[in-house]
């Protein structure tokens, strides 16, 4: 196929991804509305359990064929993208820097999880009785920001669930086709360009994975819900390390290699409590949150251009 034909179809595929993405978010903030959650909650449950499915699914097909350690570093290197990336675009497109500002209390339930987490895998294991633990700990850690960020139903209308229920399935559909439709062509291109298959793994795969949680909190940031945008990370973070690599305990145990403990895992913990000290409240001028966003951006470049050398 023609090299331009590679481009024109990827930047079809940018459309499609943000108009399916607009709709998403729509629809979610209705169901949400509907079961009485917060926008912060339907960033966690209903925009961050659907965009980590992909990641979750990956760790699970993985694991299954042999290889649990792809399906462990694609769900630590989609958490820091998540945060360094995705974050990073929020700060430097977002224009109201006080709506970006969480209580901590809920972004403490994302520290201690990641914190105690480690702890799970510092001996370098990963098994079934390490799943229990992260399964209870997931349960738990919704349980409390659920809780915590409870809002009164707006809406009970049965007919009017199923139909928004549909309308939410059919653009989340389009949303995860149209990013891969976006890997799909960028590797073509990326092979086409001569470039190694170790760069296209690092840089189009990691970013393809995030795609959808990238794309949702643009959406969700440009029409203003600010808290399903952060909560969208929040909730995704929370998954990929709980469900996505316990998931992974259930079907073999994973052996983690120190220099990933040393390294990913350290870059993942170090970006979280980052992203906390921008997003509780806390005055910062709009100076300080464009800089942020353009470390995060470079640490990202950084991560990547690292896992490529390794």
């Amino acid at each position: 196929m023609n090299i331009y034909l590679d481009v024109f179809l990827l930047i079809l595929g940018f459309i499609i991804v943000f108009q399916s993405a607009n709709k998403f978010i729509l629809y979610a903030e209705s169901l949400g509305n509907f079961f009485g959650l917060s926008n912060l909650l339907i960033g966690v449950v209903i925009v961050g359990l659907a965009t980590s499915m992909p990641e979750i699914l990956v760790s699970i097909i993985s694991a299954l064929q042999g290889n649990p350690f792809l399906g462990f570093g694609n769900a630590i290197g989609s958490n820091i993208a998540n945060i360094s990336l995705v974050i990073a675009v929020v700060m430097l497109i977002s224009n109201n820097y006080s709506k970006l500002k969480i209580e901590k209390n809920n972004f403490l339930v994302l520290i201690i999880i990641s914190v105690f987490f480690f702890l799970l895998i510092f001996d370098g294991n990963f098994d079934r009785y390490d799943l229990i633990i992260s399964l209870t700990l997931l349960l738990l850690s919704f349980f409390v920001l659920i809780k915590s960020n409870k809002k009164e139903s707006n809406n009970k209308n049965e007919s009017n669930f199923f139909k928004v229920f549909s309308y939410f399935l059919i653009s989340y559909i389009f949303l995860i086709i149209s990013s891969k439709i976006i890997v799909h062509f960028g590797v073509n291109i990326a092979e086409k360009l001569n470039l190694s298959d170790l760069t296209v793994g690092a840089v189009i795969f990691a970013f393809g994975t995030s795609l959808p949680e990238l794309s949702a909190s643009i959406v969700s940031i440009m029409n203003k819900k600010y808290n399903i945008a952060i909560g969208n990370i929040l909730g995704s973070n929370l998954l990929n390390l709980l469900l996505g690599v316990g998931l992974i305990g259930f079907v073999t145990n994973i052996n983690i290699p120190q220099f990933v403990l040393n390294f990913d895992y350290s870059i993942m913990l170090t970006l979280t409590l980052s992203m906390v000290l921008f997003t509780k409240n806390k005055a910062f001028s709009p100076g300080v949150y464009k800089l942020t966003g353009i470390l995060f951006l470079l640490l990202y470049v950084y991560y990547i251009i690292s896992v490529i050398m390794r």
